[in-house]
């Protein structure tokens, strides 16, 4: 019935939208104090593979985020679970982080939808995928306000510039080339990771 809606609408692409968390086996529960990796359950992927085939049989295309809000566990060298107020800021500078993020997205990825026959990374009807939503550097930064202070300090004592606590950080401009490179490098990292 939803495909059909879509059709008569003239929709030609829909987005999914935190399949991150949906396709969990404990969803939304204790979301954002899990410290432990969210298996995904067999059942509600079985779900999204056929939602995913009923629109590629009726010509819509599909785009989702590889991460929006779910948790991802604890990581090495980061003392706080990796969720919604976390992952955005501590995936693109540790790259412990950043193995969470992956595992989850080739998880997905290498996943092989049976009403299709296709793996997902593979999927002709699979258009856009986002690396992570929402994840303006210059406001979630915070969310690993400490490994960025440290990290920017390391980065500003190689190009000359002062040294800064988490009190003064914000509004500098050294702090945001800072923020624009970290950023940068990360889309580019992550990108070709997924595409090797």
């Amino acid at each position: 019935r939803v495909v059909e809606d879509f059709v008569r609408r003239g929709w030609n692409t829909v987005r999914f939208h935190h399949i991150d968390v949906t396709i969990t086996k404990d969803e939304w529960n204790n979301l954002w104090g899990r410290r432990t990796y969210p298996e995904i359950s067999p059942e509600k992927l079985d779900r999204l593979d056929f939602l995913l085939a009923e629109f590629k049989k009726a010509g819509i295309y599909a785009t989702f985020d590889l991460y929006a809000m779910g948790g991802l566990g604890s990581c090495e060298g980061f003392d706080r679970p990796l969720n919604s107020n976390t992952v955005k800021a501590v995936v693109p500078i540790h790259r412990p982080a950043e193995d969470q993020w992956f595992r989850r997205a080739m998880e997905l990825f290498d996943h092989v939808n049976p009403y299709t026959g296709v793996a997902w990374k593979d999927e002709p009807a699979v258009v856009f995928v986002t690396l992570l939503n929402e994840d303006s550097i210059a406001s979630v930064w915070s969310g690993a306000d400490d490994v960025y202070v440290k990290k920017y300090n390391e980065w500003a004592k190689v190009k000359g510039y002062a040294q800064y606590g988490k009190k003064d950080i914000a509004k500098r401009k050294e702090f945001a080339e800072f923020l624009y490179e970290v950023k940068a490098n990360a889309n580019r990292r992550m990108s070709k990771r997924l595409k090797d």
